[in-house]
């Protein structure tokens, strides 16, 4: 049986298709670098910015048609609802951690967009579109009250075409960590910009949750970790292939016909949560024996390695190395080459 798809969310929500391809999920729209702010601003007026204006610029019509979708007003939720509407929603409120700014047109007419990099390309651009010179672009923040206005807005505009129980709510959040195995390091994020992030943007996700308390809801595992060689490149919002996984099998349970979906969402995100942790280890290890690095490299952490059983370290296998392996009797994980290997016990 098949089922489609639409998106509103960051690159992570799309990326679980890409990274997943499978005939019975297909993706119909994706909205992304649009915030929920941006999209229900009432003070926007239609048809401001047309993709034709762009000629000029070499991005993607991906990237113009969102653009557009942050100039004009209501642009976005006719594309959402065009050409009839998807089996199932799927977003994150991660567009939310972008800032916002105020455009003050030479009408003095005025509208808010999500301040992205190619809204400030644009406005500085030699090329810019005639319709936009003079066009200036003020910094505005937001209280969480006023966040959460707009969030009752964007709330009564998907409930205008999706049911709770057709929408699918993915909690990402930037990660400070990252595995970086060109460089045989950690590659890390400040981790007090991340946290007051992460903490901004929990609260936003609560809200939501507490006013459509029936959607799904798919958190995300303790512990995962990000990637430097992703295919995108390095951001706090690109992480390993496993999480993509995740967030893949997450949905698979979400369109079955089982009973208990919220106990298997919850198992897991439990089982995912010890794989970043045994990767994590693995990668210590792996990064300790390539460098020669000094033992406190190899961090003292525990894993609950006697409640493993054999379904849960085949799942595994996908996210070792070429040369790692995991042995269940002994804890012992293996990582390294030829040259040179090591073993680490997963539960000292």
């Amino acid at each position: 049986m098949k089922f489609s798809f639409s998106i509103i969310g960051c690159c992570v929500c799309r990326d679980v298709f890409r990274l997943n391809p499978c005939d019975e999920f297909v993706v119909d729209k994706f909205i992304q670098t649009v915030s929920p702010i941006a999209m229900v601003d009432k003070n926007k007026d239609a048809h401001i910015l047309d993709i034709s204006d762009l000629s000029s610029f070499t991005w993607s019509n991906f990237q113009k048609r969102n653009l557009c979708f942050n100039f004009n007003g209501h642009e976005a939720e006719q594309h959402l609802c065009k050409d009839g509407l998807s089996d199932f929603l799927i977003l994150d409120l991660c567009e939310l951690r972008f800032p916002h700014a105020m455009l003050e047109f030479p009408n003095n007419k005025k509208s808010i967009v999500t301040k992205t990099r190619l809204i400030e390309e644009l406005l500085n651009d030699n090329n810019i579109p005639n319709k936009l010179k003079g066009t200036k672009l003020q910094d505005i923040e937001f209280s969480d009250e006023e966040v959460f206005s707009y969030l009752d807005d964007y709330i009564n505009l998907i409930l205008k075409y999706y049911s709770p129980s057709q929408i699918i709510l993915y909690k990402n959040f930037p990660v400070n960590k990252h595995l970086d195995d060109e460089q045989n390091m950690f590659y890390t994020y400040s981790k007090n910009i991340i946290f007051e992030l992460n903490k901004r943007l929990n609260r936003y996700y609560n809200y939501f949750i507490n006013k459509l308390p029936n959607i799904f809801v798919v958190e995300m595992p303790q512990g995962t970790l990000g990637w430097v060689q992703h295919l995108w490149g390095k951001d706090n919002l690109h992480f390993v292939d496993d999480y993509y996984q995740y967030l893949f099998k997450a949905t698979q349970i979400i369109v079955s016909q089982a009973n208990d979906k919220k106990r298997q969402l919850k198992e897991l995100c439990d089982l995912f949560s010890k794989y970043f942790k045994l990767l994590e280890k693995e990668k210590r290890l792996e990064y300790f024996f390539n460098r020669n690095l000094p033992p406190s490299f190899l961090l003292n952490s525990t894993l609950e390695s006697d409640k493993l059983t054999n379904n849960i370290v085949h799942d595994w296998n996908f996210i070792l190395s070429e040369n790692s392996s995991f042995n269940q009797e002994t804890h012992l994980l293996t990582c390294g080459n030829k040259e040179k290997a090591g073993q680490f016990c997963l539960n000292h």
